[in-house]
């Protein structure tokens, strides 16, 4: 009986209009461009982020030798900040002596 009664309703067909399958052509195009530009965005996005970051230890290297260099000269600096190379330069540059006989004036 329940044979019977599946074979007595008619099928219904449903009808796709055209309308709804150019706008699902439509909707499913633009998903796709969309998606692709994305895509094109985060591959740009990830290019620039490479290219700053070589940009960045470049700047780390040009500072280290940098530092290096200051270094360098707060060294050279205490070398001629001693005695002796006052003493040498005020002889040699600017023709200075040391005396030979000195007195202490008493007040």
């Amino acid at each position: 009986m329940i044979r019977e009664a599946r074979k007595t309703i008619p099928k219904k067909r449903f009808k796709v209009s055209t309308a709804n399958n150019k706008r699902n052509l439509l909707f499913s195009s633009a998903l796709y461009l969309g998606i692709a530009v994305s895509g094109l965005y985060v591959a740009a996005g990830s290019q620039n982020m490479r290219a700053l970051f070589q940009e960045m230890s470049d700047n780390q290297k040009y500072r280290d030798s940098l530092l290096a260099e200051h270094s360098r000269l707060l060294l050279e600096r205490g070398t001629y900040s001693t005695y002796q190379n006052f003493d040498r330069v005020a002889e040699v540059h600017l023709n200075m002596k040391f005396p030979e006989r000195t007195e202490q004036v008493s007040n």
